[in-house]
């Protein structure tokens, strides 16, 4: 399990990314693509930290679950990291582009 806390290393680099960048970004941002272009897509730039937070709780409640999986089901668990690492990954780059966009 030496890689067990990899999914945490894009959520404190995105997260503190956010904070460096929160100051110079408009007060709404686009968020939410899938919506119909304009207004609906718009949210607070506060709200940029929710695709952080649910890559977070998800890599919380993998990595819990490992835990108590079986030392024979090696792959399960790392399944379970990996998706905890994608969600991750992914976040990071939904905020990166959504902050190079608008800046």
């Amino acid at each position: 399990m030496r890689f067990s806390l990899l999914w945490f290393v894009p959520i404190l680099v995105t997260t503190s990314y956010i904070a460096l960048n929160i100051g110079r970004l408009p007060f709404l941002v686009p968020l939410f693509y899938s919506k119909v272009w304009g207004a609906a897509q718009l949210a607070d730039k506060n709200y940029l930290y929710l695709p952080v937070i649910g890559a977070f709780l998800l890599g919380i409640v993998n990595f819990v679950i490992t835990l108590f999986i079986k030392e024979e089901d090696k792959l399960f668990r790392y399944l379970l990291l990996a998706t905890g690492s994608a969600m991750a990954i992914l976040a990071s780059i939904t905020v990166f582009n959504i902050i190079g966009l608008v800046s």
